[in-house]
């Protein structure tokens, strides 16, 4: 029993700090990920705006990674691809 609560010690943190890690490189990427859903087909300044706001990409990084903690602790893994469906 000690061991199993050790590791789940170790892995506490771990976990945090990985999913941290790969927010943080996301986050960091150059690019607009709305652009990048628009494609090529141009988009005015106030839907960019709008769609910032709606998906929270205007907050800072640590706004957006706890807004994303929360959501995975509440289930929310984010939505499905239109592929999978």
């Amino acid at each position: 029993m000690r061991y199993a609560a050790q590791r789940l010690a170790q892995a506490i943190p771990a976990f945090f700090a990985t999913t941290f890690l790969i927010y943080a490189m996301v986050f960091v990427l150059p690019g607009d990920p709305i652009l990048a859903l628009a494609g090529d087909k141009p988009v005015p300044e106030q839907v960019l705006a709008v769609m910032r706001a709606r998906y929270h990409l205007d907050e800072p990084l640590l706004v957006q990674y706890g807004r994303y903690m929360l959501g995975v602790f509440q289930g929310d893994l984010g939505r499905p691809s239109p592929a999978s469906r």
